[in-house]
């Protein structure tokens, strides 16, 4: 959308700036004494230090208010070009996205406010190069910049004890590359107080090896693995593991390794699994097979089932061709919402994608009477009857490939 300079409320959003004392909180630079403050164009401002662009603010209006700050080191030719990062490259023009187009060498800090009927707004304050980001909160119903200088100002005074070390540990952090294993426990930070703990039960790339070549673990994006996390959220990020361990999990879910290799979430030690421990996401989809039949699949951990299309049952057929339990999506980061589902009282996941959603569970039954399942059915029974792997005998395959 174009920026209109008439337009009083789009003023009133590209008038906004963090002050320094602001940007400690968020882990950014302040704005020195001799840097020259330069429009390239309405919505794109960069901060020069002689020659050298050392800060950039850019405000989106496309679909509702989204603010833009980060911290950079662009060398420039006269402040006319954009000088190339190596020998081989070519000098860019000082465009917006030219400028837009090199990653930060310090934090950003984004805001997108909410819309009418638009979704949640949001505050993050991250540094790309080590994927460590703050654990804002309270940030989700901010409708105008007034809101957002408030939330600001209360964010500010209620910063708890050990705030700034979690600020300098997203700016001072190098990139690195971390290696993890099956059993391994991490910490996340749930919001600036609060923390929670995952276990990793299995590494898809290795799952993959002993299953069937139809298998939907098959078909998953990015580095998938498969995680549980622990019913408990508390402020000692240093809990002991028998304290950890005394506390449920829940059920199984898959997610990218991502923030696992990057560091965002931190490897705190390794368990030795039990077979309470495994736990298996539920697939079941429509597909179609290599006779180009249509067929229902149904998949529990290793083990998987196949039946002929059915066609008597119109609502359950519209519901798994529009694949709304087939699971075959990757979590792109931790789905923390999950454990405060839990903490909350709510189903872990959502009706959607979950055919033990309580909501589901007339759907359910007929899943199970579809592919001749007794309801009483766990996921061992379910293994020992498809060629899959029970949790005892997972356990002793996973054990082998570490």
């Amino acid at each position: 959308m174009k920026i209109n300079l008439a337009d009083v409320k789009q003023l009133e959003y590209l008038s906004f700036r963090l002050t320094n004392e602001q940007r400690q909180y968020f882990g950014l630079d302040g704005i020195e004494d001799d840097w020259d403050e330069v429009e390239i164009k309405t919505g794109t401002i960069v901060f020069y230090q002689g020659d050298v662009i050392r800060k950039v603010i850019h405000f989106d209006l496309f679909r509702t208010f989204t603010y833009k700050e980060y911290d950079t080191e662009l060398f420039t030719n006269s402040r006319q070009f954009i000088l190339p990062k190596s020998s081989k490259g070519k000098e860019k023009k000082m465009t917006p996205s030219n400028i837009l187009s090199f990653m930060p060498t310090g934090c950003t800090f984004y805001v997108s406010l909410t819309s009418n009927g638009g979704n949640k707004s949001m505050v993050r304050a991250y540094n790309i190069r080590n994927n460590i980001e703050l654990p804002i909160d309270n940030d989700e119903n901010l409708n105008h910049v007034s809101e957002l200088e408030s939330w600001i100002h209360d964010y500010m005074n209620t910063c708890p004890n050990g705030y700034f070390d979690k600020v300098n540990k997203m700016r001072e952090t190098p990139h690195r590359t971390i290696k993890y294993s099956t059993g391994d426990v991490f910490r996340f930070e749930i919001d600036r107080e609060h923390y929670g703990f995952g276990l990793i039960i299995g590494e898809v790339k290795k799952l993959r090896e002993r299953a069937p070549k139809n298998h939907p673990w098959k078909f998953l994006m990015t580095v998938p693995i498969l995680i549980r996390i622990f019913e408990i959220k508390t402020k000692d990020k240093d809990l002991s593991f028998k304290d950890l361990f005394s506390h449920r999990l829940l059920r199984a879910d898959i997610m990218s390794d991502a923030e696992l290799i990057w560091g965002t979430h931190e490897i705190i030690g390794n368990k030795k699994l039990a077979e309470d421990d495994i736990d298996f996401t539920l697939h079941l989809e429509c597909i179609s097979d290599d006779n180009h039949r249509l067929v229902y699949r149904f998949a529990w951990g290793y083990g998987i089932k196949e039946i002929d299309h059915r066609s008597d049952d119109s609502e359950l057929m519209e519901k798994v061709h529009e694949q709304l339990y087939s699971n075959s999506g990757v979590a792109l980061s931790l789905p923390k919402y999950q454990l405060t589902n839990v903490l909350n009282n709510q189903p872990q996941f959502t009706e959607s994608v979950d055919l033990l959603h309580p909501y589901n569970s007339s759907l359910f039954k007929k899943v199970f009477e579809w592919f001749g399942f007794s309801l009483d059915m766990d996921m061992d029974q379910f293994n020992r009857e498809n060629n899959g792997l029970t949790r005892e005998q997972y356990l002793s395959f996973s054990a082998s490939y570490k």
